[in-house]
């Protein structure tokens, strides 16, 4: 759903709900937009490219990776939504992700690097030199 479509979605139920209440049917309320709004994006679960994501983490660690849904904004949107690059976040890890006390765990990183290049062969192919 675009940004657009959801704030009119919304906009619709507090309006219809207003018209129900006796005070504010006749003083209706103002919906005001304001903060950060962004489009959405969702990888379709299931996709070749998660699944391309998958397999390389499992050759190099061995098993399944996690997965969570993030209510939150990342630079997939801009890849999957506006340029129809598949994308999903992938990474090392770590604890107090941008905090003052933020840390990574440095063999996560030696894998992500080995789980990355995995993909990238496997992607975009290679050929010999």
């Amino acid at each position: 759903m675009t940004l657009a479509d959801f704030r009119e979605e919304l906009t619709g139920v507090v309006m219809a709900a207003a018209r129900q209440d006796p005070f504010l049917a006749d003083n209706p309320p103002e919906v005001i937009w304001n903060g950060f709004q962004a489009d959405d994006y969702v990888l379709e679960p299931g996709s070749e490219f998660e699944a391309a994501v998958r397999a390389a983490h499992r050759r190099v660690h061995g098993n399944d990776p996690g997965e969570t849904i993030l209510p939150a904004v990342t630079d997939c949107r801009f890849y999957g939504r506006y340029w129809g690059i598949p994308s999903l976040c992938y990474g090392a890890t770590g604890s107090g992700s941008h905090a003052f006390d933020e840390s990574v765990d440095l063999e996560s990183i030696k894998k992500l690097t080995l789980a990355l290049a995995s993909f990238i062969s496997d992607w975009c192919g290679v050929r010999a030199a």
